[in-house]
């Protein structure tokens, strides 16, 4: 008698699994892809639990905060200045919410390893690009660095996003190669992504992903290794090893002499100065400059609109309707007030929210956010949940006073929602694993 191997027979939702899974990597492209993907995560979920004839949505406590938050964008987009735009982004945000449920549904813990390796993988990738990218003057798909030397994004091409991609998958990979049983894996490998990652960020020429990444250094550092001389001496050697590159310099026009440590010097030291307003073309520190005339400009579409705000993906249009002499009175300069005040978006996250959903979102926002953060326990270890490297990355995403893209974004509100989505699907598994 012969007997045949047993051959698992692929399903739909292994196929979706998977799709999922390449994620990571597929951002590198853009969006699109991982849009498609949640589209279609969203699709599986409905069909498969109408099938199977089971509970929609089991966690009531997250559906009445989701459903607050969602509520209220929609509201805001009824009476948005263009609703058209406004209705169609706020009721498609509905897909990230059948994405988290199909993560916490279908996903296995196998899977999951899968993910985080493919966000180790990826993470790698981009950093050894970016190396490539400022030793070559181009990267292995021939890029080449953006603003003249100032910014180099690898294979992100034009998209000033790779520092941030770094940032927000990076602090996972970390924790989670802290977290490994294996003390090698904790003690040495940890260290030395930490140092590439550090470089990268730097290089990618991104200064509020280094900032953010250098707090939760900092951060992670100071619970962990408060009685480790040698990671202490490390993470001091870190940073002063990125200070020696920066020698403040004050170049005013780059030539072909010009060297690539001080184009990165100008970035970090007379540009980032000039971003803060601490220059002669400044006149108020922080308020006269390109981001502080977005934050007031924002603020001033806000006091228009203070119950519902302007309309999701609305700055763009309603920032030319704040009159000029209303920041000059702030003290921002005629000229940033004319030609700076739109963009966009006001690049940051509370901004944006109040100015274009108005009180109403920014309440649902904040407990929202709140609900999320307690929701678990705050702490780094060795042992510690699986959940926490997806918890502080939450953590550095959402920093309410940095600058950032714009919340409502479909990159943006995809890395969101995949660090949401496992990071509920990692309590969910400590949850079952107690009930079996």
């Amino acid at each position: 008698m012969h007997f045949k191997p047993s051959v698992k027979k692929l399903t739909i939702i292994d196929i979706v699994k998977f799709l999922v899974i390449l994620i990571p990597p597929s951002l590198i492209a853009g969006p699109l892809y991982a849009e498609i993907v949640i589209i279609l995560c969203g699709i599986t979920y409905l069909i498969t639990i109408f099938k199977k004839k089971g509970g929609l949505f089991p966690n009531k406590l997250f559906n009445l905060i989701f459903s607050l938050f969602f509520l209220s964008i929609f509201i805001s987009s009824l009476f948005s200045k263009s609703p058209d735009i406004s209705i169609l982004k706020a009721v498609s945000y509905i897909r990230f919410f059948l994405f988290f449920y199909f993560i916490n549904e279908f996903f296995q813990k196998k899977d999951f390893k899968y993910f985080n390796n493919l966000i180790l993988i990826s993470v790698l990738f981009v950093s050894l690009d970016i190396f490539f990218q400022f030793i070559f003057n181009f990267d292995i798909f021939g890029y080449e660095p953006g603003m003249n030397g100032l910014r180099y994004q690898g294979p992100f091409g034009e998209e000033w996003i790779s520092g941030s991609y770094l940032k927000n998958f990076g602090i996972i990979v970390i924790i989670n190669l802290f977290l490994n049983p294996n003390k090698i894996y904790r003690n040495y490998y940890f260290l030395i992504l930490i140092i590439i990652l550090f470089l990268a960020i730097f290089i990618s020429g991104e200064k509020m992903a280094l900032i953010l990444f250098s707090f939760f250094v900092i951060l992670f550092f100071t619970i962990n290794f408060k009685n480790n001389i040698r990671h202490i001496i490390i993470l001091f050697g870190l940073f002063l090893l990125i200070v020696s590159f920066i020698n403040f310099n004050n170049i005013e026009n780059f030539d072909g002499k010009t060297t690539k440590s001080e184009k990165l010097s100008y970035r970090y030291s007379t540009q980032f100065s000039e971003i803060l307003g601490f220059s002669k073309n400044s006149k108020v520190i922080l308020i006269d400059t390109v981001h502080g005339t977005h934050f007031l400009t924002a603020f001033e579409i806000f006091k228009k609109n203070p119950i519902v705000g302007s309309g999701i993906k609305t700055f763009r249009t309603e920032c030319a309707n704040v009159e000029p002499n209303l920041l000059l009175a702030y003290g921002v300069g005629e000229g940033r007030a004319i030609h700076n005040r739109c963009t966009s978006h006001p690049h940051n996250f509370v901004l944006e929210i109040l100015s274009e959903t108005g009180i109403i979102g920014f309440v649902s926002y904040i407990i929202f956010i709140l609900f999320i953060l307690f929701s678990f326990k705050w702490r780094i270890g060795i042992n510690s949940e699986k959940y926490y490297p997806y918890l502080y990355s939450f953590l550095f995403f959402i920093f309410p006073i940095a600058t950032s893209g714009s919340f409502f974004n479909n990159y943006n509100s995809i890395i969101l929602w995949i660090i949401i989505s496992f990071l509920f699907f990692n309590k969910n598994v400590k949850m079952r694993r107690k009930k079996s």
